[in-house]
């Protein structure tokens, strides 16, 4: 083998030298391991970004979107009309047993698509309150 011998004093140059190139390398190598990883991934991550302040309650709100209120269809001759009623399930109450007094009566219609008869019906659902707890009640189902 072929063993190079420097003094001592070229060597402290020398060795001051080859680490700064190594420390050059290793950034090299840095990036190009960064510009690999990135080839591989397809797409950017994607950022959860900053919480809204304060989220929209779930559900339906009034008067948004195409679900409105609309009026009682108006009966044509070939239609059917069927008046039912939905009475109290019970006249006591059913937390303390007190009588329900009747506060008034809720008009419900359900419309069927026009097949071979257009069917109408109208629910009037009964309302009672408590006379203890003032609380309100109504059938289970119409």
């Amino acid at each position: 083998m072929n063993r190079m011998t420097f003094p001592v004093t070229e060597l402290v140059p020398l060795v001051r030298r080859l680490l700064g190139r190594v420390e050059a390398l290793e950034k090299d190598n840095a990036s190009l391991r960064e510009q690999l990883r990135a080839a591989k991934r397809p797409a950017a991550p994607f950022s959860k970004g900053l919480e809204p302040g304060t989220p929209k309650k779930p559900g339906r709100h009034p008067e948004k979107g195409r679900f409105e209120r609309r009026g009682e269809p108006v009966p044509g001759p070939a239609d059917r009309v069927e008046e039912l009623r939905a009475p109290l399930d019970s006249p006591d109450c059913p937390r303390c047993g007190a009588r329900l007094e009747v506060t008034e009566w809720v008009a419900t219609v359900e419309d069927t698509p026009p097949e071979p008869v257009r069917i109408i019906r109208r629910f009037r659902v009964e309302h009672g309150a408590c006379a203890v707890f003032g609380i309100r009640w109504h059938c289970a189902e119409p």
